[in-house]
């Protein structure tokens, strides 16, 4: 008896102890915070603001002024021309107001001009990577409103009723929800703002997954966002959006042919089932150490996981000859993250299901350009029967495919089976008091993935 007060008294405290933290760490802005503006964060944030500007998120769209415009004006007259003003000429850089994608890095560049008071997107894009200029929508920009289609996402506290917004970009608030009430109360770890690693794991991710997604809102179907979705809210993005069922858009694999629908491509993946989160890969307030804001440069944050597969002989040794001639090659990344969507250029983007190369599936599909698998992305001189054989039978050994010498495929890796780190701990505390008072026999706790 005396040993289940005292394991009693234990679980009391360390309830009091959580409940405390839990109140620290988990109360959100209310439904009449307002949005303050990254300069203000700025003020007692100055790290993590500096760094992020080092990421594409702020930059996603610019007065001209504040941009690094990579886009060549002297280029591409043709493509260039439309009608503007009742004129029909090649554009210019004085024809735009604001460019999407103004830090010059990244994919490309499209220019914004103000017309009778409505935001439209130029018919012009400019690709990076190609250092081109491509038609965008020539025949219906003059239809489309930018703020109604994309402002949500490309801006920092937009209101679809006034059409305005706080910021630039992406900033500080688009993930830590409005900050006047954190500010009024004096600032303070979890005081009236959302930290969303202390969120259920599902709600995290949602805050990524709300702009990295292709659909259209529930209540008006004009505005690609999930409207009224706030991190740390009460909505989720399936209570507010429709996901796109487009063949333009997904493979028939159901994963992305389209930029901005990671979220959908995770959401089917292992990682999703396993505890493993956007930010368990993916830095949040500076550029990281390796391509597209990754931890870690090339495999480092695959083989952070995947201890298992470090030595990739073993893991494929009919690969052995395409490892020994590139050993420092993102294996891991090519075979199971392979770009098979466009922002774009065709496959500049890459897949986020994690699932390994399936040449199966794309001699069901009837071909690679119906069914694209990682295999012959690089290896585009063999079939994907050829593809098919070597990573089901070992019988074709593999070496570095030429010229540019890209791995093929790579088995599934096996994830470890984990919750979420950020998984509120209450639920657990009571479960364990509750189990205590009933009395008797051992207590077992199960950590569920939340």
């Amino acid at each position: 008896m005396r040993r289940k007060t005292l394991l009693l008294s234990v679980l009391v405290v360390a309830l009091l102890l959580m409940i405390s933290a839990t109140a620290a760490l988990a109360d959100p802005p209310s439904p009449n915070a307002t949005y303050m503006g990254m300069k203000v964060c700025q003020g007692c944030h100055p790290d993590k603001a500096s760094g992020l500007m080092q990421t594409l998120h702020p930059w996603k769209v610019r007065p001209v002024a504040e941009a690094t415009v990579v886009a060549d004006f002297s280029k591409g007259a043709d493509v260039r021309t439309a009608t503007l003003g009742g004129e029909t000429r090649p554009l210019v850089l004085d024809d735009a107001d604001y460019v999407i994608g103004a830090s010059g890095r990244g994919w490309k560049q499209r220019f914004i001009k103000v017309i009778d008071g409505v935001w439209r997107v130029l018919p012009i894009q400019w690709n990076i990577a190609t250092k081109e200029w491509v038609p965008y929508h020539p025949d219906d920009w003059q239809t489309k409103d930018y703020k109604e289609l994309c402002a949500g996402c490309h801006t920092t506290g937009y209101n679809v009723d006034t059409k305005e917004f706080k910021d630039f970009g992406v900033t500080c608030e688009a993930c830590h929800g409005p900050g006047s009430e954190h500010i009024a109360a004096g600032g303070g770890k979890g005081n009236a703002i959302v930290n969303p690693a202390n969120l259920s794991f599902e709600a995290g991710n949602e805050i990524c997954g709300s702009c990295h997604i292709r659909g259209m809102d529930k209540a008006t179907g004009k505005h690609e966002w999930p409207v009224g979705f706030l991190p740390g809210g009460d909505k989720s993005i399936d209570d507010l959006y429709t996901f796109t069922t487009a063949d333009s858009k997904l493979w028939p694999d159901g994963s992305a042919k389209g930029h901005h629908q990671q979220y959908m491509d995770w959401k089917m993946s292992k990682h999703a089932a396993n505890g493993v989160s956007c930010w368990s890969c993916h830095a949040i307030h500076n550029a990281g150490e390796g391509e597209h804001q990754l931890r870690k440069a090339g495999d480092g944050v695959c083989l952070d996981c995947h201890t298992d597969k470090k030595d990739l002989v073993s893991h494929q040794p009919y690969m052995k000859a395409g490892f020994e001639a590139q050993p420092n090659t993102d294996w891991c990344i090519k075979c199971h993250v392979p770009k098979t969507a466009k922002s774009a250029v065709k496959y500049d983007i890459h897949n986020h299901t994690f699932r390994p190369p399936d040449p199966q599936k794309t001699i069901d599909f009837g071909g690679q350009d119906k069914m694209p698998n990682a295999c012959n992305i690089c290896h585009t001189d063999e079939t994907p029967q050829w593809a098919l054989e070597a990573i089901t039978t070992g019988a074709v050994p593999v070496a570095a495919a030429a010229p540019a010498a890209e791995p093929t495929a790579a088995a599934p890796a096996e994830l470890p089976t984990t919750g979420s780190s950020s998984t509120p701990l209450l639920p657990y505390a009571l479960a364990l008091i509750g189990l205590a008072l009933l009395g008797g026999g051992s207590v077992v706790v199960l950590r569920r993935r939340s």
